[in-house]
C-alpha cells in the first residue's frame, strides 16, 4: 500500500495521507467515546498523561532519523543526476577536440545514450526495474573507438584521456543514480512509525476518556501534526520514482537538445 501511495501524485499523496492520519484518529475517537460509557473508563482515567512523554519522543527521534535519510537521499539522487549529465556535456566537449572521423563516432555514441537513456533506462528505473548489469549503447562503442585512436601520432593523448576520463564519471554517475533509486524507507520501517502513531492516539484518548470534546481536540491537533509529517516523507521518500516529488533527467533532456 505504502509504494502505491507513493506513486501518486503530490495532491493524491496530501489527499491520501490525510484521510489516512485522521480515519486512525476518528476510530480511536469512537472507540474512546464508547468506553467512556462503561465501568472500564474509570479505570482508565488513571493511567498518567506522562506515559505520553516518552511515547512521543520514541515517534519523534524514529521521524527525525527517517527525515534526515529521506533528505540525504533526495540531495544524493540529485548530484547522481547532475553529474551524469556533467559527465556527458565533458565528453560531447572533448570530441571537439578530436579528429573529425573519432569526433563524430563519440558524438553519435553520445546521441545513442542519451536516447536510451531517456526512452529505456530512466523509465526502468522508475519502475524499480533498473539494473547495472547492462551495456551502456553508444558509450561502449564511443570507449572502443577512443582506445583505437593512436593520440600519440597526433598529439592529443590528453583529450583521449579526457574523454576516456568523462566515459569513467558517466558509469560511476549511473550506477549512483540506479543505486540511489533502491534506497527508501521500508515497509517494516513505516509499519512501525504508524504502530507507534496508534499507540499514541490510544493514549491520547485513554487520558481524555472521562471528557470526550478534550479527546477530540487533541486528538486532532495532534493527528493533524503527525500527517503533515507523514505526508512530507512520502512525498520525498523515492526521488527516482514516479510519484510524490521526484528528480527528473533534465540536465540530460537539455543535451539531447543540443
Amino acid at each position: 500500500m505504502i509504494f502505491w501511495l507513493e506513486s501518486q501524485s503530490v495532491a493524491g499523496i496530501v489527499v491520501i495521507g490525510y484521510m489516512l492520519c485522521f480515519a486512525m484518529a476518528a476510530a480511536t475517537f469512537i472507540v474512546g467515546s464508547l468506553l467512556s460509557r462503561t465501568r472500564i473508563a474509570d479505570d482508565l482515567s488513571f493511567i498518567t498523561p506522562s506515559l505520553l512523554t516518552p511515547l512521543g519522543v520514541i515517534l519523534g527521534l524514529l521521524l527525525v532519523f527517517l527525515s534526515s535519510r529521506v533528505w540525504t537521499n533526495v540531495d544524493r539522487a540529485s548530484v547522481a543526476a547532475s553529474e551524469e549529465a556533467t559527465a556527458v556535456h565533458e565528453l560531447r566537449r572533448m570530441a571537439d577536440e578530436l579528429p573529425p572521423a573519432v569526433a563524430d563516432s563519440v558524438r553519435r555514441g553520445v546521441s545513442e545514450y542519451l536516447k536510451w537513456v531517456q526512452e529505456d533506462d530512466w523509465p526502468n528505473m522508475i519502475s524499480g526495474n533498473g539494473t547495472l548489469k547492462v551495456k551502456l549503447p553508444g558509450i561502449a562503442e564511443a570507449m572502443s573507438v577512443l582506445v583505437d585512436y593512436d593520440a600519440a601520432v597526433s598529439g592529443r593523448r590528453i583529450v583521449q584521456e579526457a574523454a576516456l576520463a568523462a566515459i569513467g564519471k558517466i558509469r560511476d554517475a549511473r550506477r549512483a543514480r540506479i543505486l540511489q533509486s533502491r534506497s527508501f524507507i521500508g515497509t517494516g520501517q513505516w509499519l512501525v512509525v504508524l504502530v507507534l502513531y496508534f499507540h499514541m492516539l490510544l493514549l491520547i484518548s485513554t487520558v481524555h476518556i472521562k471528557r470526550r470534546v478534550s479527546m477530540a481536540v487533541a486528538l486532532w491537533m495532534f493527528s493533524s501534526a503527525f500527517a503533515i509529517c507523514f505526508v512530507l516523507l512520502l512525498m520525498y521518500d523515492r526521488p527516482f520514482r514516479s510519484g510524490g516529488l521526484t528528480v527528473g533527467p533534465v540536465g540530460l533532456e537539455a543535451l539531447v537538445e543540443e
